[in-house]
């Protein structure tokens, strides 16, 4: 599990201090869960479960009006099934908190050639197919992008599949225009990878991999 500071829109922000794992299921019975604890712990079964974890890149730019600029995407590494892309100021309130700044256009490049086949997606087609391909309407109201590699990533999420994917070094780079309207200061690019993972039960012994 990844270690990552994240923002809440309201309230006060609670300190987590450890996370635990249980093996009891959603409305599961006693039994059940004794059964599932008793799986889980014997020697002789190995449990593979796919699931998509986040992996977070954040970096701090000072931007200005119609640039383009290049982020390098370090951490994010693996099985890559989208990426979901937010620009903010990097001073955040509480007036501003829940505010993303547009972005113009997003491409992913490595050594300087597109992994997206040189379609530069302008900020409208990333609306339009945000809005596709996660059946909501998000987008509509949030200037949060997702670059997708799969051809189902909501199916891909509630199921541990993977339907499409880009390898990703912790070379690839993000490279982002600014509209015309942005006001010239510090802002924070934030990328959250999904990566395509699994969850490894040995013996008792839990682990993630890639």
């Amino acid at each position: 599990m990844q270690a990552a500071s994240k923002i809440f829109l309201a309230g006060s922000h609670p300190t987590i201090n450890d996370v635990y794992m249980t093996v009891k299921g959603y409305a599961e019975t006693n039994n059940a869960a004794a059964l599932r604890y008793a799986v889980f712990n014997d020697k002789n079964m190995h449990l593979r479960l796919p699931f998509p974890n986040f992996i977070d890149h954040k970096e701090t730019m000072t931007l200005a009006a119609s640039t383009t600029y290049t982020s390098t995407m370090k951490t994010v590494k693996g099985t890559i099934i989208g990426l979901f892309v937010s620009l903010r100021a990097a001073s955040v309130t509480a007036a501003n908190q829940a505010t993303y700044v547009p972005i113009a256009s997003l491409d992913i490049q490595l050594a300087g050639k597109s992994l997206l086949g040189g379609y530069i997606r302008t900020h409208d087609d990333l609306k339009l197919e945000m809005a596709e391909l996660l059946n909501n309407s998000f987008a509509l109201n949030k200037d949060c992008y997702f670059i997708s590699f799969s051809s189902d990533p909501a199916g891909d999420y509630g199921s541990g599949n993977v339907s499409g994917y880009q390898a990703f070094t912790g070379e690839d780079q993000l490279v982002f225009t600014t509209t015309a309207a942005l006001s010239a200061g510090a802002y924070v690019l934030d990328v959250a990878a999904v990566s395509a993972e699994h969850l490894l039960i040995d013996k008792g012994v839990v682990e993630a991999s890639k």
